[in-house]
């Protein structure tokens, strides 16, 4: 599968492979599962229906029950329905990414739409995408930084070593989304407005201590 390139397309993706295999572990309708044991060892099991089951996943320790509960819980119907969530946040992103780029028209305010649409941007259904489609941060070469949503190291001058701080489109609008909009300590803002610069603490210098009279 090629990687998606852009958040919408990694929500689609995700979604997408999510559907299929929900879908393919569904027999005769049945998309909830439960637990139970069988009839004569009494081994744990998630079964899709406890008279007549056509799916019986069975464990062999009594300690692996919570394991089966799990299981059930993460069964057909509950994958049908985040694929539908994912899906959703893919459509609400690509409508965010249409209505930026009609108010930022200019492209010299192409960092600030970017760093607009990346804090709209629903970062815990991303994260459940790249979960799924194996994209987690053991796979990202060593020294990659992972930023917002939106951003990518195509117009930095050099992308091998695309990092926070180098100063490219990039990361000037994920320096825009660092602001949390509140204050944290330590905080991660690096947003250059003039509100950050002058009223946020990660742009001022420690303060010093009073000296005693």
């Amino acid at each position: 599968m090629p990687t998606p390139t852009t958040p919408a397309a990694t929500l689609r993706a995700a979604a997408a492979l999510l559907r299929d295999r929900a879908t393919a572990a569904i027999h005769d309708g049945r998309t909830t599962w439960s637990t139970g044991h069988t009839l004569g060892s009494r081994s744990p099991v998630v079964v899709d229906d406890q008279e007549t089951p056509s799916v019986l996943i069975e464990t062999f320790a009594a300690r692996l029950e919570r394991v089966n509960a799990y299981l059930a819980l993460l069964g057909p119907a509950t994958g049908l329905a985040l694929a539908d969530w994912l899906d959703a946040a893919a459509v609400a992103h690509d409508a965010t990414v249409t209505g930026a780029a009609g108010v930022w028209t200019d492209p010299g305010d192409a960092a600030e739409r970017d760093a607009w649409v990346a804090k709209q941007t629903d970062q815990h259904a991303l994260a459940v995408a790249r979960q799924l489609l194996g994209e987690d941060a053991a796979q990202q070469p060593e020294g990659a930084v992972h930023l917002p949503a939106g951003t990518n190291a195509e117009d930095c001058p050099a992308p091998e070593t695309h990092n926070a701080g180098c100063g490219c489109p990039s990361d000037v609008a994920a320096a825009y989304a660092s602001c949390l909009g509140y204050e944290v300590t330590p905080s991660p803002c690096r947003c250059p407005c003039y509100g950050c610069k002058h009223h946020c603490s990660a742009h001022q210098p420690a303060a010093t201590e009073e000296p005693t009279p």
